[in-house]
């Protein structure tokens, strides 16, 4: 799969180190298919992440 990563933030680049990973799809609601990463993503610092800045 080629993905296109356009904005530098914590998050994204917690993201990368994170790469190549393995995820195991598992059944939602029926019709879709999700995955969760091994652990949560570092948003510290990424635009949106301090509610009392917007």
């Amino acid at each position: 799969m080629d993905v296109t990563i356009g904005e530098d933030s914590p998050a994204s680049r917690d993201f990368l180190d994170m790469l190549p990973l393995s995820l195991t799809p598992e059944k939602f609601n029926g019709r879709e298919k999700i995955a969760y990463l091994e652990r949560e993503l570092d948003h510290e610092g990424s635009p949106g992440s301090d509610p009392a800045e917007c």
